[in-house]
């Protein structure tokens, strides 16, 4: 989750901060969170959490039928697809 865009120049122009206390318990600012859903309804916790300045690049490798991004945090890669 972040509290400003996460490209560079958007990052810099908005002004729209979100504070803390809009999250849900347990979430920070600053962290994607990953999932896996079993089915509809689903109320797992997070499989896990990477934090948003270890993230050197998100590269999207998605096509008309299926949703797929790679982020890059320098030793670990993470492929997320539908």
């Amino acid at each position: 989750m972040s509290s400003r865009p996460l490209n560079k120049e958007s990052y810099l122009l908005d002004l729209g901060d979100i504070s803390d206390d809009v999250l849900p318990p347990l979430m920070e600012l600053g962290t994607f969170y990953y999932y896996k859903m079993g089915n509809i309804g689903d109320n797992s916790p997070f499989l896990g959490a990477i934090k948003c300045w270890d993230i050197n690049s998100i590269e999207d490798h998605s096509d008309n039928h299926h949703f797929s991004f790679v982020i890059d945090a320098g030793k670990k890669k993470y492929e997320f697809s539908t």
